[in-house]
């Protein structure tokens, strides 16, 4: 007996998600409905969590997306005096069937200068993309989502003020770290690197006197610079190969490079300068557009240059407005 409830119960559950599927499927339109409410922070927390007031006009959009990230479908929809938006959606756009996961509801802008500052409380600030429908009944679909808020200016400058002192208290800390124990907790009094090096120099004098580098491992033996302990064991390796066969890595060469053209083309655009300044201005813009093209090859390899050499020795390219000033002067 209890089989048999048991098979029911899962077809009754079957036939109800199938009767879902079909109503979505050959429904034509969709409705997305929710509310917009103004939260004021300045208030206590018992009317900042309770007294959220509808707001009239505010702009409530959707937007729909194809598989490919493009946008197929928009519209939106201002609330009424209770603060209600209602957006009706055609699931077909050009033949084709719209679908919900893909769009995403979001708020615009408000009306009341007192509460126009975007909050992503329910997700009203970066959208909230449409998953299960509300209400489902015959060819009715209907999505509820919210309720999305609006708070005021002086709320959002206060947040933001808490955040940017949370902010500096970090960097501060993180800055001060970087520091010797000697000077921790007196960063301001840090004028420039010298009190730093005098830090330095004070240990070394100190260790010194204590005798600690006497005795040391390699005293009074030529360094060994066939390895460099502070670089990658694997690039070590390959650096050592790269020495051994007479080559340099790739960034190396490519700064040289870059360099030997960097000093020919300011040549050559010193050489076109003078003979324009100098009364033959026939040929300057053919060479000056030759010039560009040559600066935009330029700029290419240093762009290259700039994503395969190690971290800080990153070079600028050349701008053209900067190079005729540098001419001109």
């Amino acid at each position: 007996m209890g089989g048999v409830v048991l098979v029911i119960i899962a077809a009754s559950l079957l036939m109800g998600c199938t009767n879902l599927g079909l109503a979505q499927k050959e429904s034509g339109v969709m409705h997305v409905g929710g509310k917009v409410l103004c939260q004021d922070c300045t208030q206590g927390w018992h009317e900042w969590v309770h007294g959220g007031k509808p707001i009239k006009g505010c702009k409530v959009s959707i937007t729909c997306m194809d598989e490919r990230s493009r946008v197929v479908y928009y519209a939106s929809d201002l609330t009424d005096e209770l603060g209600q938006f209602d957006i009706d959606v055609n699931k077909y756009v050009h033949g084709k069937e719209l679908k919900a996961k893909l769009c995403s509801v979001r708020l615009v802008s408000s009306p009341e200068p007192t509460c126009n500052i975007l909050t992503d409380f329910a997700g009203g600030q970066r959208g909230v993309k449409l998953s299960l429908p509300t209400l489902v009944y015959r060819d009715v679909i209907k999505y509820m989502l919210g309720p999305f808020y609006f708070t005021n200016p002086f709320t959002s400058s206060k947040a933001e003020k808490k955040l940017v002192d949370r902010l500096s208290t970090v960097i501060d800390t993180v800055n001060d770290r970087k520091l010797p124990p000697e000077l921790r907790g007196q960063r301001n009094s840090v004028r420039s690197e010298t009190d730093i090096i005098n830090v330095v120099e004070r240990r070394i004098w100190h260790s010194m006197e204590e005798g600690q580098f006497e005795n040391l491992p390699g005293k009074g033996k030529p360094l060994n610079l066939s390895t460099n302990p502070h670089a990658d064991p694997a690039e070590d390796t390959l650096y050592r190969i790269l020495s051994k066969n007479g080559c340099a890595p790739e960034w190396v060469e490519l700064n040289k490079e870059i360099r030997n053209q960097i000093s020919e083309w300011r040549s050559a655009l010193k050489r076109a300068w003078g003979s324009r300044c100098n009364g033959d201005s026939s040929k300057w813009v053919e060479t000056s557009e030759a010039l560009k093209l040559q600066l935009r090859g330029i700029n290419d390899k240093v762009f290259r240059y700039n994503l395969i050499v190690p971290f800080g020795r990153q070079m600028c390219g050349l701008k053209w407005e900067k190079e005729m000033d540098r001419i001109k002067e």
